[in-house]
């Protein structure tokens, strides 16, 4: 008995940490994040899994960060020269 209720625990804490990082997601839209969170509570350990795992990528900050950003400068040459 003590391990299911220790099961339970952990499901709760899962959902819990999966539904606090959909709503601190900037890509997805208010109806996208209460959708979401619908499918954490009601598919417990699937549903908690799955939408962590798709929505990991857009958790990445990019904030500063340029497009390319590689050691050549927009003309094609060397920066540094």
């Amino acid at each position: 008995m003590e391990l299911s209720y220790f099961a339970i625990a952990i499901l709760t804490c899962m959902n819990i940490a999966v539904t606090s990082f959909l709503f601190r997601l900037d890509t997805l839209n208010t109806f996208q994040k209460y959708a979401q969170t619908l499918i954490v509570w009601f598919i417990p350990f699937l549903g908690a899994l799955m939408l962590w795992l798709l929505n990991r990528s857009d958790s990445v900050n990019t904030k500063g960060k340029e497009f390319g950003g590689g050691p050549r400068d927009s003309s094609g040459s060397d920066a540094e020269a």
